[in-house]
């Protein structure tokens, strides 16, 4: 219901305020998906994992606007939309990435009843 807030506050026209919907309706699974990475860089720390979680963490930062910086860089122009779905693909394959890692290292095995099998 962004588009709606958009136009009571007249932040902009019905053009501005759909692409605020778009935008809103990828990045809502971005942040979804953030906080699951978060949560499980949580249960890392709890290991003494903190230099691990951190140098992700600002890994996947980097790689997001990186590529955002490359891609304006060399001449790509995006729009609103676009600037979701990159949000969007880099929270997915972090918090693929990071479950993987995690799990391959045994690391969520002291939590995985907890996790999986409740």
């Amino acid at each position: 219901y962004i588009d709606n807030v958009i136009m009571y506050l007249e932040w902009g026209d019905e053009v501005v305020a759909a692409y605020a919907q778009d935008f809103v309706n990828l990045y809502i699974w971005s942040t979804v998906l953030d906080s699951i990475g978060h949560l499980i860089g949580e249960l890392l720390e709890i290991q003494g994992r903190e230099i691990f979680t951190t140098v992700f963490a600002i890994a996947k930062d980097v790689a997001n606007v990186g590529a955002l910086v490359a891609a304006i860089y060399f001449g790509y122009e995006f729009d609103l939309l676009e600037v979701g779905a990159l949000y969007l693909t880099t929270s997915f394959i972090s918090t693929t990435l990071l479950i993987i890692i995690s799990w391959a290292r045994g690391w969520l095995a002291p939590f995985s009843e907890g996790l999986f099998g409740s």
